[in-house]
């Protein structure tokens, strides 16, 4: 199992959204890195995020339920912890997520959810919390505790076995590792003790009919010693430049092989070009050719061209006498009318003095016609006062007559009142009278 890469958000401390990439070089090409910080920094958040995406709890906190969730940070609505994993049956994504009402910080812890998927295709494998932890266990090998033996060593884990007495480390590298691992542990280096032991004795065994030598003789083979190393010495020196004189031999006959080899090539290709001369003379052709295909195909253009004018022309010359006679036709109508337009010129010269008295008469016409129409205009309007006068002497005559009726009438009246003539002096007289009497 390869773990490639961690997210998760408001774990413990580490509130917000975090992520490490496993797959990044950094990580790869070491090969090794730590995790270190103060104490609260958030180093064991990280492993505690691991183990509650594959597994939906952690060595902290046993059991992740709706009304229990130590593990997520304070003041937050919701924590998820995702991992992506990498096995021999391909690569998987796990998830774990809970959220509180409405994401709000003081709302109710809701259900977990638990979801396993595969990387590559992003299908979801299995949604349901025992469901998801069962196919984690068969998709690495381990449950919660092997892993966190074997993977994952919690908090306090370590110091426990290096501050334990040796009798009681045994009992904690069970526990780390696994009964069953310790034990295979223990019988490999007891088989691993047992065959030294039996080397050791075979060794002693084989010393044990020999005797040390004496000074003398100890002496003598140090100095015969010290002459078959320096001959060693000697022997190597020449040794090494009888090597380099052979790679040099080797190296040599290498390139009088390149050499032959490069010859033979060059043949072959002289007898490949000799071989292909009467192809490239006729590609040579071709090329040429194809250069003057161009202008082949423009004489062509040209020949056909000149086959249609060719042919316009033929029936052109066919149509040639009728043209001429038309054309001879045309110049009896043109000399006809060149005549008739002397005549006419002449006869316009014999015209042009009467045509100037005309157009003198035409002028002094306009001015006549102008004093016409202003007489006209004056004697309309003097008929038009004319019927207003008429009107006004016959409404004078009629109030004339009416008048003359008039007076007619009074008239007839005084002439029948004669009698009454002095009625306006005695009517003064009357009035003075009264006047005194006042």
């Amino acid at each position: 199992m390869r773990i490639l890469n961690v997210r998760f958000a408001n774990l413990n401390s580490l509130a917000g959204s975090w992520e490490i990439d496993f797959t990044d070089p950094v990580y790869a090409v070491e090969g090794i890195f730590v995790i270190s910080g103060p104490t609260g920094a958030g180093k064991s958040t990280i492993l505690d995020a691991i183990c509650l995406a594959l597994y939906g709890r952690t060595p902290r906190l046993k059991k992740v339920t709706q009304g229990e969730n130590d593990l997520m940070s304070r003041r937050t609505g919701e924590c998820f912890a995702e991992v992506t994993f990498q096995t021999a049956a391909g690569s998987w994504r796990v998830c774990f997520r809970q959220t509180r009402a409405h994401r709000k910080a003081d709302g109710n812890l809701q259900a977990p959810r638990h979801e396993i998927s595969d990387a590559v295709s992003g299908e979801i494998l299995d949604a349901s919390l025992r469901g998801v932890a069962e196919r984690v266990v068969s998709l690495t090998g381990m449950d919660y505790d092997r892993f966190t033996r074997s993977m994952l060593l919690a908090q306090g884990g370590f110091a426990a076995f290096l501050q334990a007495r040796a009798e009681e480390r045994a009992s904690i590298l069970e526990q780390i590792t696994g009964t069953e691992v310790y034990a295979e542990i223990s019988r490999q280096v007891h088989a691993r003790t047992g065959l030294e032991r039996q080397r050791m004795q075979a060794l002693r065994a084989e010393l044990a009919g020999r005797e040390p030598l004496p000074p003398d003789a100890e002496a003598e083979l140090c100095g015969e010693l010290a002459r078959r190393q320096e001959e060693e010495l000697a022997v190597t020196a020449e040794l090494n430049r009888l090597q380099a004189a052979l790679a040099w031999l080797r190296e040599l006959a290498r390139l009088e092989a390149e050499l032959a080899e490069t010859l033979r090539l060059e043949e072959a290709l002289a007898a490949e070009e000799r071989a292909f001369e009467p192809s490239r003379i006729l590609l040579d052709r071709a090329r040429r050719a194809l250069e003057l295909d161009a202008l082949h195909e423009r004489i062509v253009l040209l020949e056909q061209s000149q086959e249609t004018d060719r042919r316009s022309l033929a029936v052109d010359l066919e149509r040639l006498p009728s043209i001429e006679a038309g054309a001879e036709r045309s110049r009896a109508v043109e000399q006809e009318a060149r005549q008739r337009h002397d005549l006419a010129t002449a006869r316009l010269d014999e015209m042009n003095p009467l045509f100037r008295k005309v157009r003198e008469l035409d002028l002094r016409i306009q001015g006549l016609d102008q004093a016409l129409r202003n007489a006209a205009a004056v004697e309309r309007e003097a008929v038009a006062n004319l019927e207003r006068i008429s009107a006004r002497v016959a409404q004078e005559m009629a109030r004339a007559q009416d008048q003359q009726r008039e007076l007619a009438a009074v008239q007839s009246l005084m002439e029948a009142h004669v009698v009454d003539a002095g009625l306006p002096d005695q009517l003064a007289r009357w009035s003075e009278r009264l006047d005194q009497q006042r």
